[in-house]
């Protein structure tokens, strides 16, 4: 799982084309809460509401209000392939498994890791999810 952050932090982390999920416990106003609990930024720099899959509301910006600024938000990882992570592992960068919902994550910095792992099963390697991991 990722961290909580405030909504000013999630504004200064988040990535372009990179989601955020505002968290269930957030008190946001029933009026207020439409289709989406999530954002992205797109290339411009704007943060804008969108589906779960990243589908973008064209007229609905995050707009900061008093009560918006406290929201707790959660950034999602960007899963990729099982290939795009082995090559990845390939050009020495550090790749992670995510697994049971998230809550067992398993990390490899060295393509032979993947040898000695006797707890990543073979559905786990090409259905699991996958992150590549910034240096």
């Amino acid at each position: 799982m990722s961290e909580l952050l405030t909504t000013g932090e999630m504004i200064d982390r988040l990535k372009v084309g990179q989601l955020a999920e505002v968290e269930k416990k957030a008190q946001i106003p029933k009026d207020y809460w439409r289709s989406y609990k999530h954002v992205t930024k797109i290339p411009n720099g704007d943060i804008k509401w969108c589906t779960e899959t990243g589908t973008i509301s064209p007229s609905e910006p995050l707009i900061l209000y008093g009560h918006t600024v406290n929201w707790i938000w959660r950034i999602l990882p960007s899963y990729v392939s099982f290939e795009e992570a082995m090559q990845a592992l390939k050009e020495g960068k550090m790749v992670k498994l995510h697994r049971n919902n998230n809550l067992d994550v398993t990390v490899f910095r060295k393509w032979y890791r993947l040898e000695t792992r006797e707890d990543v099963t073979f559905d786990d390697l090409f259905n699991g999810k996958w992150t590549i991991e910034e240096d």
